[in-house]
């Protein structure tokens, strides 16, 4: 049986190879989690092949934070997680704003996304 850190490794490849024109920058926390940076302009692109690729399947959006880091140009980091019940895996994915511009509404992709959001406005300033 592979281990989450081969499986994480073997999905890192395939989101590589299946979307390369996005730059994506993986990262590895905790031993096996996987970590995605992407830009803003390509986070709703990201999510929806996430939740849609069969090879994938995130269904589920577990949670959204808003992290403040004052000294970066782009200060906020939103940060998604989402669960692949097919595949018992977890993805986070991050993109990084700043204090004037936006990132895309995933509310047509994750109801659930709605309150969450509406949090981090409500916390952070950060314009969905």
């Amino acid at each position: 049986m592979n281990s989450p850190e081969t499986l994480n490794l073997k999905l890192a490849k395939s989101l590589n190879s299946q979307l390369p024109l996005l730059n994506l920058e993986l990262k590895y926390q905790q031993g096996s989690e996987l970590i995605l940076t992407v830009s803003p302009k390509h986070l709703i692109s990201t999510l929806f092949f996430l939740k849609n690729s069969t090879a994938h399947q995130y269904k589920l959006l577990t949670c959204i934070s808003g992290v403040d880091y004052p000294g970066r140009t782009d200060r906020f980091e939103v940060v998604y997680e989402l669960l692949s019940l097919t595949f018992n895996s977890r993805i986070r994915v991050k993109t990084h704003v700043g204090e004037i511009n936006s990132v895309d509404s995933a509310v047509a992709l994750y109801p659930a996304a709605d309150w969450w959001e509406r949090e981090i406005w409500d916390l952070f300033g950060v314009f969905f």
